[in-house]
């Protein structure tokens, strides 16, 4: 089997004139607007002023930067309803938020987040992940005692209170 020894050389060549080979970026799955990890950016002025301003001001931000798709449009910046700059304001500004809001108000919940519930049958106050609760209740196969201790004995995060 015979080597082909041209591709080192021509890196060596490289290496000894002391150019750097950038390789092209095509992106995450073939998306260009996606950088690869690792793919450094040279910030213009500019630059680093709007990500402050991005930084600073998530409406600005959510306006300007984050995009649906409508079906009539097709991809479009997102358009926040007045009620909804107010709230991301209010988050923003406020470290410690709480919101009394209707069901599918588009808002969301992480799925690991720890909620109190209370045993109707013992009165024990159990301490299970909101993620847990939600396949509970959806599915309702099981009465909600039995989810609890099931739940309860076999994750790490759930407690009781």
């Amino acid at each position: 089997m015979d080597f082909d020894t041209t591709i080192i050389e021509d890196g060596v060549n490289v290496m000894q004139k002391r150019t750097i080979i950038e390789p092209a970026i095509e992106g995450v799955r073939g998306n260009p607007k996606l950088r690869p990890v690792g793919v450094s950016v040279a910030y213009t002025q500019d630059m680093l002023i709007e990500y402050k301003r991005c930084m600073d001001d998530p409406v600005y931000f959510i306006k300007n930067y984050c995009k649906i798709i409508s079906l009539d449009k097709g991809l479009v910046n997102f358009d926040l309803y007045e009620y909804q700059e107010e709230m991301i304001r209010d988050y923003h500004e406020n470290r410690f938020s709480i919101n009394m809001a209707s069901r599918q108000s588009g808002k969301c919940v992480y799925n690991q987040t720890l909620i109190k519930v209370r045993q109707k049958s013992t009165g024990k106050i159990v301490e299970i992940m909101i993620g847990d609760f939600y396949r509970w209740k959806k599915f309702k196969t099981i009465p909600v005692e039995v989810a609890i201790d099931f739940i309860k004995s076999n994750s790490r995060t759930n407690k009781t209170v």
